[in-house]
C-alpha cells in the first residue's frame, strides 16, 4: 500500500460523496456541522452560512476535523486541516464547484448569507474494510 494509492482511495470515498461532518471548536466545546463539500486537489470546499455556529467557530479557530461516510462505517474518511475563508473573485470558482454537485439545493444557497471555505488537509485516515484497510491508513500532508 502505496502513499499514492491511499490518496487514490479516498479520492474515490470523497468523489462519490456530497456531504461530510464538519468539527469546529470555541471555548472548548466541540461543534460538529453537517455540509456540502467538493474536493479539489487536496483541498476540500464547503459553503458555509455566515451567521451559523460553525462559520462563528471557524473565524476564531481555523482548525477543524471532517469526516465523509456513507452512514456505514466499513468505508470513509476522517481528516484534520486548516479552514480558511475564500475571499474575492475566488469564491465563485469554489461555490459553482460545490454546488454543481447539489444543483437542487442552489435556491437555498441563494437564501441565505454564505461564503466558501476552503479545508487545507493536512492529515488523513482512510478506512475501507472491504481492501483490509481496518484500522484506518493514515497520512500526513
Amino acid at each position: 500500500m502505496s502513499n499514492d494509492e491511499v490518496l487514490q482511495v479516498m479520492q474515490e470515498i470523497l468523489g462519490d460523496s456530497r456531504v461530510l461532518t464538519l468539527a469546529t471548536v470555541h471555548d472548548g466545546q466541540p461543534w460538529a456541522t453537517t455540509m456540502f463539500f467538493a474536493l479539489e486537489g487536496m483541498n476540500v470546499y464547503c459553503i458555509v452560512e455566515d451567521r451559523g455556529e460553525g462559520m462563528t467557530n471557524l473565524k476564531k479557530n481555523s482548525n477543524v476535523a471532517l469526516v465523509v461516510d456513507d452512514r456505514t462505517p466499513n468505508r470513509f474518511v476522517q481528516a484534520a486541516g486548516e479552514a480558511n475563508i475564500v475571499q474575492g473573485a475566488e469564491d465563485a470558482k469554489w461555490r459553482r464547484l460545490v454546488l454543481d454537485k447539489v444543483p437542487e439545493y442552489k435556491p437555498f444557497f441563494e437564501m441565505v448569507t454564505t461564503s466558501v471555505i476552503r479545508i487545507l488537509l493536512k492529515r488523513i485516515h482512510v478506512t475501507d474494510v472491504p481492501r483490509g484497510w481496518f484500522p484506518a491508513k493514515s497520512l500526513k500532508i
